[in-house]
């Protein structure tokens, strides 16, 4: 079965024109609480106030400050720790090996050395033996010089042995020297980078703290004013109900309830004459039959916007 439906377009006609109808009939309550003597007092209304949400600011103490200056140096600390240490070592390891080598080398120098002349000993008493002269005193003279010569040498070599391995234990020695001062060193420039750090930080939740200082200030500034505007307003609306008070009363006085029925009908017919002429004749004369507010909103005015409806052209 077909359905008829709508087209966006007319839906939105439909739309306006049902509001409009809605309009006039708030405009016709408007119009009978503005003749009423007792008028409703809305004073309530005004008494919301604006609770606006504050910031929270809670500033760490100085240990804490110094341990998030510590924490953001560490990497900086252990790199240059690690630095010192690793050259300290580096340096003692090749000086130790330096040290092994001269006291093997030394070993082999005497070893060497003492071979060499024992082999020329062993020649040279060989050598006498087959002149006959292994007893003679020119053989043992030569023998002896060997030795001498030998003990000689052998001075010579422990002698560098001991002028190299002094140095070097000295070169070792200065290198824990200069691996604590390189330490003390360390320690100075790390107090000052951490009195830089920690500086840098409270000037940045010096920063923080202001800014939610001057938000939470904002904020009651706010509340202030909209309190301020709020009893104004109130004050406006109080002085503006005492009026239409005075007035009502007046016009009950001056006029009576019938009088000013005839009043209120008026103001309504205007407002009702105005929507009505601004729709098309058929839908302004259905309205006010199909309708019973416009009935129930006028007790002589009917009518006489109904005829008006009908004959316009």
């Amino acid at each position: 079965m077909y359905q008829y439906s709508f087209s966006d377009k007319e839906s939105k006609e439909i739309e306006n024109k049902t509001k409009s109808v809605d309009d006039v009939f708030k405009a016709f309550k408007d119009i009978d609480k503005k003749y009423e003597i007792n008028l409703e007092d809305k004073s309530d209304s005004f008494n919301q106030s604006l609770e606006l949400e504050r910031k929270q600011f809670e500033r760490p103490d100085e240990k804490e400050v110094e341990k998030q200056a510590q924490e953001g140096l560490s990497e900086y600390k252990n790199a240059s720790l690690n630095q010192i240490e690793n050259d300290y070592k580096t340096n003692k390891t090749a000086i130790d090996q330096q040290l092994e080598t001269l006291d093997s080398s030394t070993k082999q120098s005497k070893s060497q050395l003492e071979e060499a002349y024992q082999s020329a000993k062993t020649n040279a008493s060989n050598d006498a033996i087959k002149r006959g002269l292994a007893r003679s005193s020119i053989i043992v003279n030569k023998l002896a010089e060997y030795d001498k010569n030998m003990l000689t040498e052998f001075s010579k070599i422990e002698k560098d042995y001991n002028d190299t391995f002094n140095k070097l234990n000295n070169q070792k020695s200065m290198l824990e020297v200069q691996r604590q001062n390189a330490l003390d060193a360390f320690d100075i420039a790390y107090a000052v980078k951490l009195s830089e750090k920690i500086s840098a930080l409270n000037e940045k939740l010096d920063q923080k703290e202001q800014e939610v200082i001057e938000y939470n200030n904002k904020m009651e500034q706010l509340e202030k004013e909209f309190e301020l505007e709020r009893n104004e307003k109130l004050q406006d609306y109080q002085n503006d109900l005492n009026k239409q008070k005075l007035d009502n009363m007046k016009y009950y006085g001056e006029y009576g309830t019938n009088q000013l029925d005839m009043i209120k009908e008026k103001e309504k017919y205007d407002i009702a004459y105005e929507y009505l002429m601004s729709l098309p004749k058929d839908e302004a004369v259905s309205l006010l039959e199909n309708n019973p507010d416009f009935r129930t909103n006028f007790k002589t005015y009917y009518n006489k916007l109904y005829s008006t409806m009908l004959t316009r052209r």
